[in-house]
């Protein structure tokens, strides 16, 4: 049985992603990912775009910005660390880029969404009380 046209759309987007994933942590060279494809760059380009809604490069860029994030909040690395892991060769252009993504330099984005133990003190403190109260 042959295959719907949107089935075959699945499969490539898919493929297509996968292969943008095991390369997230690597320098951008979206030509040299599209040749592995073995579909032309106009096509592969063109095709994504239609059917994830945005260009290969946002998507990769938005890829990195997430994962990074997510390092910047569950680790104390180095700012310059990170942008390196995720094949940003300067801080300074893993810093810009993550502002224009997050609105907030990658330090701030830390500071503003790190736990506060002061907050969750006061919260047990009060059920503390309040469980006490309750006898």
């Amino acid at each position: 049985m042959e295959m719907s046209k949107i089935e075959q759309s699945r499969i490539f987007i898919n493929s297509v992603i996968n292969l943008l994933e095991m390369h997230l942590k690597q320098p951008v060279n979206i030509i040299n990912l599209i040749d592995k494809t073995g579909y032309s760059r106009w096509y592969v380009q063109r095709k994504f775009c239609a059917l994830a809604g945005i260009s290969m490069k946002s998507y990769i860029r938005s890829r990195k910005m997430t994962e990074a994030a997510k390092m910047i909040l569950s680790t104390d690395r180095k700012i310059i660390d990170i942008a390196l892991e995720y094949g940003y060769l300067e801080q300074q252009a893993f810093c810009r880029i993550f502002k224009n993504h997050y609105g907030v330099s990658p330090t701030m984005f830390r500071k503003m969404n790190k736990p506060r133990e002061d907050i969750w003190i006061s919260a047990k403190t009060v059920l503390v009380k309040f469980t006490n109260n309750g006898k």
